[in-house]
Parts: C-alpha cells; structure tokens; sequence
C-alpha cells in the first residue's frame, strides 16, 4: 500500500531529500565528487540509507552507536 507523504519524506519518515541537497551543497563547495558520510545515534540509521541509495555521492559511511539497528533476539554489548 503506497502512503501519502510529505516532499521528501519515504514511508518509513527518512528525510531523504534534505540530506541529498546537503550532501550535494558540500561536494560543490568542496569541488569534491564523494564525501565522507559519518552518521550518529538516529543518523547512524538515516546515513545507511543515504549511503545504500546514493552511493555515487560517497566515498565512505561511518556509523556510530547503532544499538537501535540490532537484529531482534540478538544479545546487547552494552552492559
């Protein structure tokens, strides 16, 4: 079923288009055709997604604290 969104929002509520004009102002600022994406907490989840679907536009994804993207059942690191 295809749900009604706002501009630039997926069904699952990423805000892909803010982070692709982000991403695409600091390439031409930078006069670099990748940059290295570096997501954290919530961001470490919405740089995957960036990451996987518009890999042209980087060269590298760093991810931190990705607790909330565990597999369910899979035992916590954290003590």
């Amino acid at each position: 079923m295809k749900i009604d969104s706002p501009q630039g929002v997926d069904e699952q509520g990423f805000v892909r288009i803010g982070g692709v004009d982000v991403t695409d102002h600091i390439r031409t600022r930078l006069g670099v055709e990748k940059v290295i994406l570096l997501g954290h907490s919530y961001g470490s989840a919405f740089g995957l997604r960036l990451a996987r679907e518009f890999p042209e536009r980087y060269s590298a994804y760093v991810g931190t604290d990705l607790h909330s993207l565990r597999e369910p059942g899979r035992a916590s690191s954290r003590a």
